[in-house]
């Protein structure tokens, strides 16, 4: 943990997004549950949580565009 702290160097936003993006654009995926490990993760490492909704949605929009671009 101590580690992705680091590695965001204080940056609370940051993690949000990383949280909100691994958990929106894997919703429904066979191997969502990493990437809600990952994201929970990013919440514990003290992510914005205010503003995971807001990257949550990206995310989902960026599947959506990526599953459309496939077709």
């Amino acid at each position: 943990m101590a580690e992705l702290v680091e590695v965001a160097s204080g940056r609370p936003d940051l993690l949000a997004e990383c949280a909100g993006l691994a958990a929106g654009f894997h919703q429904g995926d066979p191997d969502e549950a990493p990437h809600l490990h990952a994201a929970q993760f990013c919440i514990d490492a003290r992510a914005d949580r205010d503003l995971i909704p807001r990257w949550v949605e990206v995310g989902r929009y960026r599947a959506a565009a990526r599953a459309d671009a496939s077709r």
